[in-house]
């Protein structure tokens, strides 16, 4: 039998404390060393989260500012400095190539067009094409003046000839072309055609007949009498209208065309001749602008002319 010391029950008591708080130190310590591991853990995946969602917003990012600035870049204006600073309507004429590639090619080659074929494109763009080929076709000779109109002319019809068609818009009239100022003898080749049928009168044919009878007038275009004088030459009867509603309006209905000559307005921004064709059920009337399809396709209160009118010829047979 083992002899113990007295005080050994309280050594071993002592002891097995002792035991017990390591025991429970070492418990305690692992748990929060697996509480550190787990938090540890927890924020690097956390983290690689985080730098996962911040490159993918990031590349969200750059592929809608790529595609923004992609976007603007072909919706973005041609430059302007490479059109010269003082040719006129420049504004407009940029904002016009914007629209139309030749008006883009008509302004890189700028120095080839005069000046009132620019302004005439920004007044009416329907002639774009007419200018862009001025270089090459102005002004026309008469190795080639064969002019065929018979496909306009319908028995009972005012035909309408513009002034631009490039049949005749390059010849001159005077000192320019016809496309410019040839709008007088362009009318009355409309009321001549419509009235005799006669389709060798087309509208080179009575500029020229202009020209050599003294109705053009340099810086003016036609002069007045070409619709009275002029016209009589051609087997017409012209008549000085007043500017009445009442006149025009008979007139239209039985079947007379009207020349109008006129002021500043709708039509024109320094002066113009333009036909009166008819005048419908509703009182409206109809016109032929030799310079514009726009314009000859509208149907136009008879206001316009009792304001904007300065001169009026009825024509018949």
């Amino acid at each position: 039998m083992e002899n113990y010391p007295d005080n050994y029950s309280k050594v071993r008591n002592n002891t097995n404390r002792k035991q017990n708080r390591r025991t429970a130190t070492g418990v305690i310590f692992f748990l929060l060393s697996c509480g550190l591991i787990a938090f540890m853990a927890y924020k690097i995946v956390n983290q690689g989260n985080s730098i996962a969602n911040n490159v993918r917003s990031e590349e969200i990012n750059f592929e809608y500012e790529r595609e923004v600035t992609t976007r603007e870049n072909v919706t973005a204006p041609e430059p302007t400095e490479e059109y010269p600073a003082d040719i006129p309507n420049r504004e407009e004429l940029i904002e016009l190539a914007g629209k139309y590639p030749d008006v883009k090619t008509i302004l890189k080659n700028v120095e080839n067009y005069p000046d009132e074929l620019l302004e005439l494109i920004v007044r009416n763009p329907e002639t774009i094409k007419f200018v862009l080929d001025y270089p090459n076709k102005y002004p026309a000779v008469d190795e080639d003046s064969s002019i065929d109109i018979t496909q306009e002319y319908k028995e009972g019809d005012i035909p309408l000839f513009l002034q631009w068609d490039q049949r005749w818009g390059y010849y001159n009239y005077g000192n320019s072309p016809i496309g410019l100022s040839g709008c007088g003898p362009t009318v009355l080749s409309m009321v001549i055609v419509a009235l005799t049928g006669d389709t060798e009168k087309n509208p080179k044919f009575v500029s020229d007949f202009s020209y050599e009878n003294g109705y053009f007038v340099e810086g003016s275009g036609s002069s007045w009498s070409l619709m009275t004088d002029g016209a009589e030459s051609f087997g017409l009867n012209s008549t000085v209208l007043p500017l009445s509603e009442k006149t025009i309006k008979s007139n239209l209905r039985e079947g007379n065309p009207i020349v109008v000559s006129l002021r500043p307005g709708d039509f024109t921004t320094t002066g113009h001749f333009i036909v009166l064709t008819g005048i419908t059920d509703e009182g409206k009337i109809t016109v032929h602008d030799p310079n514009s399809i726009e314009r000859s396709n509208k149907e136009w209160d008879i206001d316009v002319f009792m304001k904007q009118s300065k001169n009026l010829w009825a024509f018949s047979s």
